[in-house]
């Protein structure tokens, strides 16, 4: 079974330097890059011109949003996070970076209401964005580098991944480490909880993106077809496809339920960093139509949304 995309718009110029992150609300597509900015892409617009809402002159590596695209978070190589509110564009007062140093990965609860971040030490917190406040700081058998991190849908779980190959599952109503998978010997560049929170999703530098069952951490899946690291791994709204990006050039659709590659896209051709998609009905300009789509960024300057090749 195929089920083709079509690159529907490619920015050749989005940004200075390397794009590391990308994120997508109803109303815009936001990325993250080395050359200091994160840029807001009208959705709507066939040719968008991107509005630089932040700048860092270090550069950005992470960003991430709510489900309602209402917060939206970005963290610098200088080891902080800003935050912003989406419907004003007007940042928001916080003060995580005075209590966690070094921060690194950022992924917000689906409510808006919480946020969970990794630090280079290791370490994985629970932050209340409405109070400002530390909730938890979660327990971590192995410290190292943590590098991605994600907050379920459901609010009640948050999973680490980490340079040494770590991938922990944490409870946000206890506060306690549910389980730990070791079984990884390389970095784990991204983790990524399905929207009905029963599947998780990992890739690593070994080019495999893994799932696992939430509920028991037992082995659901391998997908394999990526050369080498996996960098990037996103969900469709209905939990049926996997989306991943690899340092090989190539960005990959998956079906979860047959467990085979239904896509291979190589519309940037250079090592892929990032990757998100777009719901259906969010992308009219970037991506033509009401069509499923996603977003890919990655070594250079480029920006390249495709849509599904069937539908509106």
């Amino acid at each position: 079974m195929s089920k083709p995309y079509i690159q529907s718009l490619s920015l050749a110029d989005a940004h200075k330097a390397d794009i590391f992150s990308v994120a997508t609300t109803d109303k815009y597509t936001i990325s993250a890059s080395a050359d200091g900015t994160v840029k807001l892409w009208e959705n709507n617009d066939s040719n968008p011109t991107g509005q630089v809402l932040a700048t860092n002159a270090v550069g950005f590596h992470h960003v991430a949003t709510d489900t309602n695209g209402d917060v939206l978070a970005a963290v610098a190589f200088d080891g902080t996070l800003s935050l912003f509110d989406l419907r004003t564009l007007e940042p928001t007062a916080t003060k995580i970076n005075d209590e966690i140093s070094g921060i690194w990965a950022v992924a917000i609860s689906g409510n808006g209401h919480m946020m969970a971040v990794t630090n280079t030490s290791g370490n994985v917190f629970q932050w209340n964005l409405e109070t400002d406040e530390l909730v938890h700081k979660f327990p971590v058998t192995r410290p190292s580098h943590g590098i991605t991190v994600d907050y379920s849908q459901c609010g009640e779980y948050i999973c680490s991944g980490h340079e040494n190959g770590g991938l922990y599952l944490f409870s946000t109503q206890t506060g306690r480490l549910m389980y730990s998978l070791m079984g990884h010997s390389t970095p784990i560049r991204s983790v990524k909880i399905s929207p009905n929170s029963s599947l998780l999703a990992c890739g690593d530098d070994s080019g495999i993106v893994y799932i696992y069952h939430i509920s028991s951490g037992e082995y659901y899946t391998n997908l394999t077809g990526h050369d080498t690291w996996v960098m990037a791994v996103s969900w469709n709204e209905s939990g049926e496809y996997v989306l991943s990006g690899s340092y090989d050039g190539k960005i990959k659709v998956w079906s979860t339920e047959n467990k085979t590659c239904v896509c291979t896209q190589t519309a940037l051709t250079t090592p892929v960093f990032a990757v998100a998609w777009l719901k259906k009905g969010w992308g009219l300009g970037v991506i033509g139509g009401k069509n499923q789509g996603f977003v890919a960024g990655g070594v250079g300057k480029n920006l390249v949304w495709c849509r599904e090749a069937a539908g509106e």
